[in-house]
């Protein structure tokens, strides 16, 4: 009903400040999408809620529920699981997840992504952030349907490939192969599993000790394709070196 409170389980992607002691927090939610919330006192020492509103945390957040608004009053926020850590490259690869959710999130993908994001952060624990990154990249890529053609060749649909081209979007065969250079078979493959992998299928696709050009391939393909902001993506790399 308008006008009263509800709680919900939410993803915490950004928090900024909001004058002089609130927070302005942007969670996403499984029932709700993307949530905009005021916490009033959360940056104050004394406050109960801030451990709760930490980025990249999951957390049942209590909020001043009224139809037709866009930002609600939070009034209390009970921390589930903090993925926070002390983890430069950690950090930078929550970051990035949760600044491409922000610019792609929409009503009609919200729980899907909702569901990726949520897979992403648990395999923090115990899993590569590179890994984690680069299958988020690659759903990224299929979600905004820009997946790519991983069957054949891009060109002519023949099955024997010999390289991959993130500006065609896909395979290529050595007649279509243009200025790319060939690849190793090996890494055709492990291409292949990363464009159609999920953070379900992260345990599969770790025992196949990935090359580096494949990070950097699913990398280029996505941000060829789109124009999402790369910084963050940037800045992820970096800490990696």
């Amino acid at each position: 009903m308008a006008g009263m409170s509800d709680t919900v389980r939410a993803i915490i992607l950004d928090v900024r400040d909001h004058r002089e002691n609130d927070a302005m927090i942007k969670a996403l939610t499984f029932e709700h999408g993307l949530l905009t919330f005021i916490a009033k006192g959360a940056k104050k020492m004394t406050s109960k809620n801030a451990v709760s509103l930490m980025p990249y945390s999951l957390s049942d957040i209590t909020y001043d529920h009224k139809d037709n608004r866009d930002i609600f009053t939070l009034y209390k926020a009970e921390l589930i699981q903090s993925f926070y850590k002390d983890d430069i490259s950690l950090l930078a690869g929550l970051s990035l997840i949760s600044k491409l959710t922000l610019s792609v999130l929409d009503d009609e993908n919200s729980r899907l992504l909702y569901k990726e994001v949520m897979r992403s952060f648990m395999n923090t624990g115990t899993h590569d952030i590179r890994l984690i990154v680069v299958i988020f990249l690659a759903f990224i890529s299929r979600l905004l349907g820009f997946e790519a053609y991983v069957e054949g060749c891009v060109v002519c649909d023949r099955k024997k490939v010999v390289s991959f081209s993130s500006l065609k979007g896909g395979f290529l065969c050595l007649e279509h192969l243009g200025k790319e250079k060939v690849m190793a078979p090996e890494i055709l493959r492990q291409l292949r599993y990363i464009f159609k992998a999920t953070q379900d299928d992260i345990a599969v696709v770790e025992k196949l000790d990935l090359d580096g050009s494949v990070y950097r391939l699913v990398a280029e393909h996505l941000f060829i394709h789109t124009d999402l902001d790369k910084r963050a993506y940037d800045f992820f790399v970096m800490t990696l070196q």
